[in-house]
């Protein structure tokens, strides 16, 4: 994601003392393109058809975070691939623009979109949030040998509700992020039977090489730009056992 000059402008008027008023919703489109700095609207904007839905913002741990919820019925069965953070409902300059693998809204889901900015007193960083809610197969890899739950929305340790069993089971996203990855925090609502285990690991270069990572702690992943994530049951739980809303942040 790149924060446009007009939105740097922005953010030195802002430290300059000068009032702005700042980003409140999210523009989406089908650009493909790569965003610069000279960038000010989406290449493609399709949604909204006319004014943008108010984004909510929440501030954590130097983390600004944008999310607008885009309804199925608004997006129509549009795969988009830009967004842009907008100061105004209609029309304005975009403070951000980023480009990602297309998204269907395809009427079985809510598409939750998620833009973070951080500063930190040495460089500033762009961070990425994706979610993966299990309501289609569209980020599923084939190797999944766990239930991804489409009914419930849930990844699980197995279809078999017997506790009888030692369950071994994966899930495997596909490609969820080509951005150069240079940190990375995944974190999910976990349920589990007893003692079963939840573990996961993340790869940035496709899945030749992964790296464990606990639930909802920041770490590293050797350089790429195409991040997958696996995550690992073991125990007795079956259908007892499983994640909702998987949620990846990747800082770039």
């Amino acid at each position: 994601m790149v924060v446009t000059d007009y939105g740097l402008n922005k953010i030195r008027n802002w430290l300059g003392d000068s009032a702005i008023t700042p980003p409140v919703t999210i523009g989406v489109g089908l650009g493909t393109t790569v965003p610069t700095g000279a960038d000010v609207a989406l290449n493609n904007e399709i949604y909204p058809t006319t004014t943008r839905n108010t984004s909510t913002r929440s501030i954590a741990d130097g983390v600004v975070n944008y999310l607008m919820i885009m309804e199925t019925t608004q997006g129509s069965t549009a795969n988009y691939s830009e967004m842009g953070l907008f100061a105004t409902h209609t029309g304005g300059s975009c403070w951000t623009r980023k480009i990602h693998p297309d998204n269907r809204n395809d009427g079985s889901i809510i598409m939750n979109s998620f833009i973070g900015l951080r500063v930190s007193t040495t460089n500033s960083e762009i961070l990425q949030s994706l979610t993966v809610s299990f309501a289609n197969d569209d980020d599923k890899d084939g190797a999944t040998t766990a239930d991804w739950n489409n009914g419930l929305n849930r990844l699980r340790m197995s279809d078999n509700p017997s506790h009888m069993l030692l369950y071994n089971t994966i899930g495997i996203t596909s490609s969820i992020s080509t951005l150069l990855i240079s940190k990375v925090t995944v974190s999910a609502t976990e349920v589990k039977y007893g003692s079963d285990s939840i573990q996961y690991f993340v790869s940035g270069d496709g899945g030749s090489n992964w790296t464990e990572f606990t639930n909802g702690v920041e770490g590293t992943v050797p350089s790429g730009n195409d991040l997958r994530v696996r995550v690992f049951f073991s125990g007795n739980g079956g259908t007892d056992t499983y994640i909702t809303n998987l949620t990846i942040q990747v800082v770039t």
